[in-house]
């Protein structure tokens, strides 16, 4: 016999309010780092946000904020590189555009999501992010790398997910 029950909404609001180093112990710090900055862009009781358009809002910030640092065109070619390493195992990632100079920076996400669903839209989005997170680490250095993805996420918005530790890359 199958019961209904009763589940408190703030049991459910506590446990995702979790660090996800708790919630996905195995996941690389690339990975968790590119989760993180999703997470940032998803605000508690803001349903109507999809889970691929937070992840596009959070790449747009990261090129936006790792522009200033390493220019557009590296930035560019970041992405471009872990857009195609991701793309093999994503194929949502093929239907993106990214293109430099220009706003948005990631574009055509509504034919992707039309195409192969929100959650794999969302999943492919951050795949490149986790990707590009681990090629710039590979390139200055993942506490460089970490530094500048810290410098990227506002301090408001780390507070208003409960996420204001160090990130590591």
């Amino acid at each position: 016999m199958i019961q209904n029950y009763y589940v408190d909404e703030r049991v459910v609001n506590a446990l995702n309010r979790l660090p996800d180093d708790i919630m996905s112990p195995d996941l690389p710090a690339s990975e968790k780092t590119a989760r993180e900055l999703i997470d940032s862009e998803q605000v508690a009781g803001d349903g109507d946000l999809a889970r691929a358009t937070a992840a596009c809002n959070a790449a747009e910030k990261l090129y936006a904020a790792l522009s200033r640092w390493i220019g557009r065109d590296g930035c560019h070619a970041l992405f471009v590189r872990a857009q195609t390493q991701a793309a093999d195992q994503h194929p949502a990632l093929e239907v993106l555009q990214l293109r430099v100079r220009e706003e948005p920076y990631v574009s055509c996400v509504e034919e992707s999501i039309k195409g192969f669903g929100d959650s794999a839209t969302a999943a492919a989005i951050e795949a490149m992010l986790a990707a590009t997170i681990s090629l710039l680490g590979r390139l200055v250095g993942d506490d460089m790398a970490s530094n500048l993805i810290e410098r990227s996420i506002p301090h408001d918005e780390r507070e208003k997910n409960g996420s204001d530790r160090r990130l590591k890359v």
